[in-house]
């Protein structure tokens, strides 16, 4: 199963907004040629990191969106000319020293490229590819055994924001704050593989993937975004290998993160047992291995995860001026949700790049196909194209229930669509085709569809509650809508989960819930919308003492 090509949809409604925010805030004098400037001489430490994810991200909304990125041809140029003569940015390595940093920020510059090719499949980009990989990743080749990965052999709880240098040289490491963010390296060396081939890349990734296996994520303190970017390159190493014991593997560490590294909201933990502020790199690390391991798996359980992911931790990260910012741990220490501070409410130098990345990759969740199948597992406005199958979906889930199919084309390659249904939803109906049946979370309907067609589908939302995933809350519960979290402003009220019985839907296509006691319950999502001062001033309560934990339960 594969989700859509980029070039077969367009997006539109609230993805097309939040795609056209994120493509005018990088379009934005910081993100043009200056970011190498800026890099080099405020983020000397990590060559590679800012200008490669500049680039992997307007190509990327590029693809999305169909639209030729302003400030990419500048980007590309400059990289050109910082590019030393191994084929990577920065400085030379040298024997016994090599630089995490180095590795993870020229990471992203690989991914960059890699995408770049894929969209434009020009030979002077393959070309850099080779470069790169030859130049610096195979550089590392039998160094990997002796990456520090447990307690006691780094030093933890330094890193902050911006991760840097120790000083130290471990076992031939020139070592980070960043635990594990060598293993960064992991998605653009898999990458470079799908592409180039390699025997001895493909013998480098083993060694890595290897050694990685090994590590003591919470011991060690390992950083998430480090550790989500290497269960995605297993992922794509899998793909091209067909090794069973990597899928395993990327499942059994993404499990681990689910249970160990993530907040109420679905963001995550910085790092492992250090649950200080969330980053928008590792929750768009997140939606993209949960997708993936649903389309690889079917499992139902990762694509309702994914939806949590996208809907209630990327779509709050993203501020109003299409940036993406760091928030506290909802849940590690307090029942609210917040920016982590007015330092980080937008993390310019790499969350931003990064929310684009996921946002463009949620566009093509719009739907995949198999064998004649359809396959909607997201709800998303738009048009697309799959096997002749032309579509304009028109919906506003997750706030509603209903969707529309309209049929514009139809070669009949496609026999039959496939609805995904949410394990919340009671009620669910379509109307536009004969039921041919439920199975992993999908009800799927055949039909000989024609040009004017319509097939409507109608799901009933209700208000549910779900107890708190932290050990430090509980008894305290969250209160949900479908797949959305809802929040109220924190401050004066009680915290005591409301009677879902008295709640009013005030704003149906907003989602917005009023109680007797004033108290007003919205998707906490819909901060991106508001301005910068409102969100920074106005916490969120996402967890509620349940009712029959309050005394006598009145509000």
């Amino acid at each position: 199963m594969e989700f859509l090509p980029y070039g077969s949809f367009s997006p539109a409604g609230e993805l097309l907004r939040r795609l056209m925010m994120s493509y005018s805030r990088l379009e934005s004098p910081l993100y043009g040629a200056e970011i190498f400037d800026k890099s080099a001489e405020e983020n000397p430490q990590w060559p590679g990191d800012w200008e490669g994810r500049t680039i992997l991200a307007v190509v990327m909304l590029a693809k999305a969106t169909g639209r030729e990125p302003e400030n990419l041809k500048p980007l590309l140029q400059e990289l050109e000319k910082r590019i030393n003569q191994d084929g990577y940015m920065g400085p030379l390595i040298q024997e016994g020293r090599i630089n995490e940093q180095l590795l993870a920020g020229n990471s992203w510059v690989m991914r960059g490229l890699c995408e770049l090719y894929e969209w434009r499949r020009d030979e002077k980009t393959l070309e850099a590819i080779r470069n790169m990989a030859e130049g610096l990743f195979l550089k590392t080749s039998g160094t990997y055994a002796a990456y520090p990965i447990t307690k006691g052999s780094r030093q933890q709880g330094e890193g902050r924001e911006g991760g840097n240098l120790t000083g130290e040289v471990n076992q031939g490491w020139l070592s980070s704050t960043d635990i594990g963010c060598a293993f960064i390296m992991l998605d653009g060396a898999s990458h470079a593989y799908h592409l180039l081939r390699t025997p001895q890349l493909r013998e480098l990734i083993t060694d890595m993937i290897s050694r990685f296996a090994q590590a003591d994520l919470t011991g060690a303190t390992f950083q998430t975004h480090a550790t989500l970017s290497a269960v995605r390159g297993i992922l794509r190493f899998y793909e091209d290998t067909g090794e069973e014991k990597w899928l395993e593997l990327a499942k059994k560490v993404f499990a681990y993160y689910a249970e160990n590294g993530m907040t109420e909201n679905y963001a995550n933990h910085n790092w492992f047992g250090r649950p200080e502020w969330t980053e928008p790199c590792a929750i768009v690390d997140s939606l993209l291995s949960s997708a993936t391991l649903w389309r690889m798996t079917r499992e139902p359980g990762y694509l309702e995860l994914a939806h949590n992911i996208l809907y209630n931790a990327l779509y709050y990260a993203q501020r109003a001026n299409g940036g993406f910012g760091c928030d506290n741990c909802a849940g590690a220490f307090e029942p609210t949700l917040r920016p982590s501070g007015e330092a980080s409410y937008e993390a310019w130098w790499c969350c931003t790049m990064r929310g684009a990345d996921g946002l463009s990759n949620a566009a093509s969740y719009m739907a995949a196909e198999e064998m004649g199948t359809l396959y909607l597992p997201f709800y998303q406005e738009g048009v697309f194209t799959a096997k002749g199958l032309k579509l304009r979906e028109t919906t506003a889930y997750p706030y509603t229930g209903r969707v529309t199919l309209e049929v514009l084309e139809n070669t009949g390659e496609v026999s039959s669509i496939a609805f995904y249904r949410p394990s919340f939803v009671r009620f669910f109906h379509v109307q536009g085709g004969e039921i041919a049946g439920e199975d992993s979370g999908f009800v799927t309907v055949k039909g000989s569809w024609l040009p004017g067609d319509r097939i409507e589908v109608i799901m009933e939302l209700s208000l549910w509650t779900a107890d708190a995933r932290s050990p430090a809350f509980e008894g305290w519960q969250t209160l949900r809508y479908g797949t959305l979290l809802l929040a109220a402003p924190s401050g004066s009220w009680p915290a005591i989960m409301p009677d879902l019985d008295r709640l009013v839907l005030e704003d149906a296509q907003g989602a917005v819930f009023a109680a007797p006691d004033g108290r007003h319950f919205s998707p906490v999502g819909r901060m991106t919308f508001t301005s910068k001062e409102e969100i920074l001033s106005t916490p969120l309560q996402v967890l509620f003492e349940a009712r029959s934990r309050s005394g006598d339960g009145k509000e």
